[in-house]
């Protein structure tokens, strides 16, 4: 897909064996530095339901173009443009349309696509009928709200000074041993899943997204901003499922339940072992998700 500033956008689509049978639509989006192959698991998951999958590598992600040469650095001026993207992709596909009960449309979000989820049901109510957002960035977690406004302050002032494509602190080295060490300790306690994308990434390198930017982490603390204003959440009408992590360090759980609080209808369901990537974890955290969903979407998995 060609964006309306001139990127090419790599995009995927999946439906079930009997598509005459479908149960339904999900359209998929990903978190901070992902790519399609990273769900191949959580996709044919829903595939084995009945239910179609529209996703897209994020501009900047995966096989997508994105605004810098380097690939080791993640930037995007602004979050409105994956919105942008995101709303182009759906029309493009024709998922735009009218409610239709036996046939829903479903939007899903992990992480940063959780957040770009809640803001797209926000803009264009009446497309989706339900939404799934898991481990949602509502905030980062920065650990405690000193921390939180010094950070704040480090962007902004790398920002003034023109250095929007330059790494942030502890980003620029993102294959180190010790990084990825730690990254599995965020992220899941199932090594083999953890696994998966380095072998992604051994058959196409370019796969590979590198870590944040100034200018990333600038729009994305604005968008942040904008979840937060009075009145966001209370537009969302739809049903939101939301699903935290119990031992989440990488978003903010506590101001992911306030919006929830403030949403019309939210069920929040918190995975008390689960890390971040609640749908990369081990196989008993994940039937639990997925029991959760089933639950959500009213399905009885045969």
């Amino acid at each position: 897909m060609v964006t309306r500033d001139g990127l090419r956008l790599r995009t995927a689509q999946w439906h079930p064996a009997d598509r005459a049978d479908s149960r339904g639509t999900v359209v998929l989006l990903q978190g901070h530095r992902e790519f399609i192959e990273k769900y191949f698991e959580f996709i044919h998951d829903w595939l084995g339901r009945g239910y179609s999958v529209y996703t897209l590598d994020l501009r900047g992600q995966g096989l997508s173009d994105g605004h810098l040469q380097d690939r080791r650095k993640n930037y995007v001026p602004s979050f409105d443009l994956y919105l942008h993207d995101a709303h182009d992709f759906i029309v493009t596909h024709g998922l735009v349309r009218k409610r239709q009960p036996s046939s829903p449309l479903i939007l899903v979000g992990h992480s940063q696509g959780g957040h770009l989820a809640l803001r797209y049901l926000r803009d264009h109510p009446g497309v989706f009928d339900k939404a799934i957002v898991m481990a949602p960035m509502v905030n980062i977690h920065f650990g405690n709200e000193v921390v939180e406004t010094v950070a704040s302050w480090v962007v902004r002032a790398n920002m003034f000074m023109g250095k929007h494509e330059s790494h942030a602190p502890g980003q620029a080295m993102k294959t180190s041993p010790l990084q990825r060490r730690l990254a599995f300790e965020l992220l899941t306690h199932d090594r083999d899943r953890f696994a998966d994308q380095d072998y992604f990434f051994s058959q196409n390198p370019a796969l590979h997204t590198g870590g944040a930017t100034y200018g990333w982490l600038d729009a994305a603390l604005k968008s942040i901003a904008r979840m937060q204003t009075a009145l966001f959440a209370e537009s969302i009408s739809i049903p939101v499922l939301m699903l935290l992590a119990g031992q989440e360090r990488i978003v903010n759980n506590v101001d992911a339940l306030s919006l929830a609080d403030q949403l019309p209808d939210c069920h929040v369901v918190l995975h008390e072992q689960a890390r971040h990537e609640i749908y990369k974890e081990t196989d008993d955290i994940r039937q639990a998700m997925w029991d959760d969903i089933d639950r959500f979407l009213g399905y009885r998995f045969l």
